[in-house]
């Protein structure tokens, strides 16, 4: 996960995992593939939840993939400012900012 991540850094792209000399094994192709967000089919509702002081990604790239994401697939986003990357697992309050309306955004969508 960290390779990965770092990869990201290093091309400032958002791509599958880069198996450099393994690509063309694991995807038929020199490269890794990018992540193309905006190609996701209109039926996948997609909802964002992100921290203002998240220092492995930044607010401005959450708003950047935000604006990648097909408008009608966009069902909710939420920045929960104070938050940084682990407090969306691990925040002790993470329960009630996040878990619940992740609950009910799930079933309300469970059936598409």
């Amino acid at each position: 996960m960290l390779v990965h991540w770092s990869q990201l850094i290093r091309d400032k792209v958002l791509h599958y995992y880069d198996y450099v000399w393994k690509n063309r094994e694991h995807y038929g192709q020199r490269n890794a593939p990018d992540y193309a967000v905006n190609s996701w089919p209109p039926s996948v509702p997609i909802a964002v939840f992100y921290g203002g002081n998240d220092k492995l990604v930044h607010p401005t790239d959450a708003e950047e993939l935000i604006g990648d994401v097909p408008e009608r697939s966009l069902v909710f986003e939420k920045i929960i400012s104070p938050y940084a990357h682990c407090d969306f697992t691990w925040g002790v309050n993470a329960h009630t900012n996040i878990y619940n309306e992740t609950l009910s955004l799930m079933a309300l969508y469970h059936q598409l």
